[in-house]
């Protein structure tokens, strides 16, 4: 048994224990976003294009006719389990003619050429390969002997339903996921004439096949999209749809979608899917928020498809002429990163990537005639084949097995449960990773080309992560993506169940040093995969990893309700968090509902009964077990033995079937349940009674108060509630550290947990539901209304305690694990960490002022914020400066980063302030007379604090800098990023130290400035400069060393900005 000292070590411990818990992540598995089983995709993670679709009968005839299982084995290494087939009709019938050949001279002849398309669906049909079917709708073979065709629509809606009814009748049905209405038929035909043919053919095709899926393709694109300008560059025809100018071009695509389904009103009602295809990973490109910004946007214009479901069936970072870009590492974690998004995303049932047959990082395809399938190529170029055998052969690229081990990991496990990255996105349709790291490729590019010594340079990206559970919540796998440059640790928890054995990883990686080399078909991968078990609780990702993560759980046998100072009253409006918390115990299960007293606002009245008749409502068809710690307000004001006399009543009130000191059992654990202020001769009765059950296991008592002296803030209540029991009862539980005491009646902040959990003597605060009336001297932040509740899951060796916020609808961060058999488990109680609420400014921080620095820069000045009574402070802010007056956008941000100093125990950290200043740099201030800081705190979770704000004149600026330079030279400005030198001259008279470049800037969007050398290298001084439209021109200023370079430049990397003007106006140095 653990002695005295050791359980007072350990309370003091726990005392710190917000501080470790921080890094867990909570996910609540039995409330999944999304179940893949409800998509006739399934998983539906895959490719645009078919390995049938190659105009080569010898490749198929090698891949399907002669080694179909060894083109299984390629292909389900590299994860094809989901095909798109372009013009899959039309296909269908021209290879039927085959079967049509009538004279044996054609046959001959065309069995060179066709093949029978049974051959692979059959193949598709055992590997349990789905497709997407493109229909296309403009032309029909209409005599298979000679190979005639026709444009009228009745001769294609008889080519289409006759493939239709193929697939029906030859057993084809769960291997089409659903039919494609064209391939972005936008660029070029007739919006109405379209909807026209296909108002034919749809309702056709739902009689002879009702419960397939059939989409849409709609247009939304922006000015410079890589798809559209990709398809000019193939496609001269086009350019008639871009005259009058490109910005003129991109909507009038996006004017053809919207022209179409108000044409197509007459069967929206058989359409289930609207696609997209998304072509892009720049920050406003398809491939990240921009595109699901871009999908949301479509639908709120146009209401009729607005609850339509999406198909992105073709995507990829870069557009097709690329292609080679993606043998590279770094191109499939961005498809990693897309895809982990996508699939989390409630609205997308599948994404396929472009395309199967080329070098797009699925799947290399040697033609056995010298060369390596490409899809199209500016040049005319193909990529050569120096190892040809004459032999058409295919292996995995670089994303095949990133593709397989998501196919794999979500085969099994369907339901899709959560998702997040590294800075706590939760939102897929808001995860900026994916672009981010898209974007910092460049990095390793010129470490490459310049041949750069040292380590290679560190990512834009980080970790992305997706969970994902089986049915019956056995088995659960997390599937991650880590493009950062360091590992990835973290810790995941679940309520209600229990991680089982030892965790199996596969993973996927690439060393730093190769991410950005491409990878040659035909020679050794610079990626490799590993597969492995651990038993630590802390996962640990590789950099550059891709990587699955299989747990065995375990779900909890009996969930336990936990509530304290619900206070029903006859008022339904003031009870309803507490019908909320009742209605999610409900949800949950539980089998029993443990409360800490404060059940009525008021005991007579009936207002216990309104508790019971409030339970009975939630309930309906089975209300759970009921114990209760009579409360001295429950009693009427009795206190010690004189509640024994109203406890009969109290007792029938509530449904609670036990006495007012008694002992009772939930899923084999032991509990004792005692009043408010117990008498204590019968409280140590009652505990060494269910002691004696427990057989040196786990004991729980439930009790209104804590034990005075077991819990940080109990004395501060204690006093203020005039209770003490002289520290009699804390010897008492001292003797006996297998018991855990529930309590209510502490009145602080559940989010807090350093007030929830506080070692072996007591979890408190178990779920104050009420409005706090009393200003409680440990209650300085004093809530009106807690919206957390807390439940108690056991398991068969352990129990654990998990928060529940009914405002935010989600778990809290932090579950508590205690060993039942407290001889030989692990209790998994770690020490506090991270806190989970920002600082505050208190009355001795109100104080900002402004001030000049040495190099005529401004330092904003403060007192650094207090934090609330529980907690020391992060010292962690954002400060921003403003031009306005109020409102605005900061011209100006620092981050202020956080420590984890303790000025003081408990009483002093509320009263300890320390002086601080953060400087800015000087230039752009020169040319203001006013300015605004606002100074926030900030979490450790991100949660920001009640700001302090200063509206105030600059100081004059010292008379350090002068003017080197004054006019106006307006930059020329060309396509893309541009940059805007500044010429030697206007530096004249100072060839080193400090100087500064001032400048104006105005566009119709924002843009990225920074300055830079003459090699064209940043001086990492770069800003994201705010649009305030073209005819409003904003002051900007760089300062530098002039001595760093012998030139430099302004350069303009633009991401939305179409009109740019930029003008120097002053040069200036500092010093002599």
């Amino acid at each position: 048994m653990k002695s005295t000292t050791t359980k007072t070590a350990a309370l003091f411990a726990m005392a710190l224990l917000p501080f470790a818990l921080a890094a867990a992540i909570t996910v609540d598995i039995d409330s999944p976003i999304k179940d893949q089983r409800k998509s006739r995709a399934g998983v539906g993670i895959g490719y645009s294009g078919a390995l049938m679709e190659l105009n080569s009968w010898k490749i198929f005839n090698q891949f399907f006719v002669k080694e179909p299982d060894k083109t299984w084995e390629i292909a389900k290494a590299g994860g094809y389990w989901t095909d798109r087939i372009y013009g899959s009709s039309q296909n269908w019938q021209n290879k039927m003619r085959l079967n049509y050949a009538k004279d044996a001279e054609t046959k001959a002849k065309l069995a060179k050429e066709l093949h029978d398309p049974k051959i692979y669906f059959d193949w598709c049909k055992k590997h349990g390969v789905r497709s997407l079917n493109v229909l296309e709708c403009h032309s029909a073979i209409t005599n298979y002997v000679t190979g005639a065709s026709s444009k009228d629509v009745k001769d294609v809606k008889k080519g289409i339903l006759d493939y239709v009814k193929w697939i029906v009748d030859n057993g084809y049905r769960d291997q089409i996921i659903g039919f494609e209405l064209g391939n972005e038929p936008y660029f070029g035909s007739d919006p109405e004439d379209y909807a026209y043919r296909w108002s034919q053919i749809v309702p056709e095709i739902k009689r002879i096949f009702p419960e397939v899926d059939i989409g849409i393709s709609v247009a939304e694109y922006r000015e410079g999209d890589p798809d559209i300008a990709a398809v000019r560059r193939r496609s001269t025809a086009v350019d008639k749809w871009f005259e009058g100018g490109s910005y003129f071009g991109f909507q009038k695509v996006n004017q053809w979608s919207g022209r179409f389904i108000v044409a197509s009103s007459n069967y929206l009602n058989h359409v289930s899917h609207v696609i997209y295809h998304f072509y892009g990973g720049n920050t406003a490109d398809g491939l990240g928020p921009c595109g699901y910004q871009r999908i949301r946007h479509f639908a709120k214009a146009f209401p009729e498809v607005a609850n339509k479901r999406v198909w992105v069936t073709e995507w990829r970072e870069r557009s097709d002429e690329d292609c080679r870009c993606h043998q590279m590492f770094s191109s499939t974690l961005t498809k990693a990163h897309y895809i982990l998004s996508s699939t989390a995303a409630e609205m997308f049932d599948c994404s396929s990537l472009h395309t199967a047959t080329c070098l797009s990082g699925g799947f290399a395809i040697a033609s056995g005639e010298g060369e390596w399938l490409v899809q199209w190529d500016p040049a005319g170029r193909s990529f050569r084949d120096p190892d040809n055998t004459g032999t058409p052969r295919i292996e995995v690229g670089p994303a095949g097995p990133m593709f397989r081990l998501y196919n794999e990991a979500l085969q099994q496990h369907p339901l899709i449960c959560a998702f997040g990255s590294w800075n706590g996105v939760k939102d897929p349709e808001k995860d900026w990773t994916g672009v981010c790291f898209y974007n910092a490729t460049g990095r390793y590019e010129e470490w490459h080309c310049k041949n750069e010594e040292g380590p290679p340079p560190k990512s834009g990206g980080g970790p992305a992560w997706l969970v994902a559970v089986n049915p019956d919540r056995t088995s659960l796998n997390l599937l991650v993506c880590n493009s950062l440059h360091d590992p990835w640790k973290s810790t995941f928890v679940f309520p209600g169940y229990k991680i089982v054995g030892k965790k199996h990883y596969r993973t996927y990686s690439c060393k730093a040093e190769n991410v950005q080399r491409h990878m040659i078909p035909g020679e050794e991968s610079l990626a490799w995969e590993e597969e492995f078990d651990s038993d630590e609780d802390e996962l640990t990702i590789k950099p550059y990893t891709i990587a699955t993560i299989n747990f065995k759980i375990e779900k909890a046998k009996d969930v336990v309700g936990l509530l304290a100072d619900t206070f029903v009253a006859e008022s339904e409006s003031s009870n309803a968090n507490t019908e909320k918390a009742l209605s999610f115990f409900r949800k949950c299960g539980v089998g029993a509902i443990l409360h800490a007293g404060g059940v009525a606002e008021k005991s007579e009245g009936g207002s216990l009964k309104d508790y019971a008749a409030l339970i009975s409502k939630v309930f309906t068809n089975s209300v759970p077990r009921q114990f209760h710690s009579l409360s001295v307000s429950d009693a009427g004001g009795k206190k010690g033995a004189e509640m024994e006399a109203v406890w009969k009543a109290a007792s029938s009130a509530l449904g609670a079937k036990h006495a007012l000191y008694d002992t009772f059992e939930i899923g084999g654990v032991n509990f004792a349940v005692v009043p408010e202020n117990p008498e204590k001769e019968k409280y140590e009765a009652v505990v060494l009674k269910a002691l004696e059950k427990a057989k040196g296991k786990r004991v729980v008592v439930l009790q209104r108060r804590p034990v005075e002296g077991t819990t940080v803030k109990s004395s501060l209540f204690d006093a203020a509630e005039t209770y003490s029991d002289g520290s009699s009862m804390k010897e008492f539980l001292s003797k006996h550290p297998n018991v855990i005491v529930l309590s209510g009646h502490v009145r602080s902040n559940p989010l807090d947990e350093r007030s929830l959990w506080q070692g072996d003597y007591s979890a408190v605060a178990v779920g104050t539901l009420s409005s706090y009336r009393e200003a409680y001297s440990g209650n300085s932040n004093n809530i009106a209304t807690n919206n957390v509740v807390f439940l108690m899951h056991i398991f068969s060796d352990s129990i654990s305690f998990s928060r529940y916020d009914l405002a935010q609808k989600k778990y809290l961060p932090v579950i508590w694990s205690l060993g039942i058999d407290t001889a030989s488990a692990k209790d998994d109680v770690p020490p506090l960490k991270e806190r989970s609420s920002p600082g505050f400014f208190n009355s001795n921080c109100q104080k900002v002022t402004i001030s000049r620095n040495a190099t005529d820069g401004i330092g904003i000045n403060f007192q650094e914020a207090s934090s609330s009574l529980a907690f020391p402070s992060t010292w962690r802010y954002r400060v921003e400066l403003f031009a306005e007056k109020e409102g605005g956008v900061p011209f100006a941000r620092k981050d202020v980063r956080g420590s984890w100093d303790l000025p003081g125990m408990f009483y002093e950290w509320s009263r300890k302030t320390r002086a601080k200043s953060i400087s800015f740099s000087g230039a752009i201030f020169n040319e203001l007379e006013r300015v605004r800081a606002v100074i926030t705190p900030e979490s450790y979770f991100g949660e920001l604090g009640k700001s302090l704000e200063l509206n105030s004149l600059i100081p004059a600026p010292a008379k350090g800098w002068q003017k080197l330079w004054e006019g106006k030279i307006a930059a020329e400005e060309s396509k893309g990023e541009w940059t805007a030198p500044l010429e030697k001259k206007l530096f004249a008279g100072c060839e080193k130290g400090l100087v500064s470049v001032v400048f104006t800037y105005a566009a119709d969007a924002d843009a990225y400035i920074d300055i830079v050398d003459a090699q064209g290298r940043s001086l990492n001084l770069g800003f994201t400069a705010v649009s305030a439209g073209v005819g409003t021109p904003l002051k900007y200023a760089f300062e530098f060393d002039k001595s760093l370079s012998e030139s430099f430049s302004i350069k303009v990397k633009k991401t939305r900005a179409g009109d740019v003007k930029l003008n120097v106006l002053t040069v200036c140095r500092f010093g002599k």
